[in-house]
């Protein structure tokens, strides 16, 4: 818990509408289950707090619709920062593991 990634992104960079979370150690059924998994995110978009991802405790990718986030009008990058708050204990391990998070969005094609 507080624990953080941070992702950057140049203001060309294509706009984001869908994160997706690969929660815990995705190896093994035996590996997700021993390790700790992410419970709630909250998600920073350039510092402000924007939305508290809510995870299930799942063994799958997890979307989340955001809205579209990217090319500001103020010309700033975008940094989306993501901070654990709550997790799910693994039946072994004291960690928390976090396979993935990957994005959708427009102007990608």
């Amino acid at each position: 818990v507080g624990e953080y990634l941070e992702y950057a992104f140049k203001n060309k960079s294509p706009r984001i509408t869908a994160i997706f979370v690969s929660n815990g150690y995705m190896k093994s059924k035996k590996a997700w289950k021993h390790n700790g998994r992410i419970k709630t995110l909250k998600v920073y978009e350039n510092d402000l707090p924007i939305a508290l991802l809510k995870l299930k405790d799942l063994r799958a990718d997890q979307k989340f619709e955001i809205g579209t986030l990217g090319r500001r009008k103020d010309g700033k990058d975008l940094i989306l920062k993501f901070e654990i708050m709550e997790v799910y204990t693994g039946e072994k391990y004291k960690d928390t593991a976090i396979t993935e998070i990957y994005f959708d969005g427009i102007d990608v094609h």
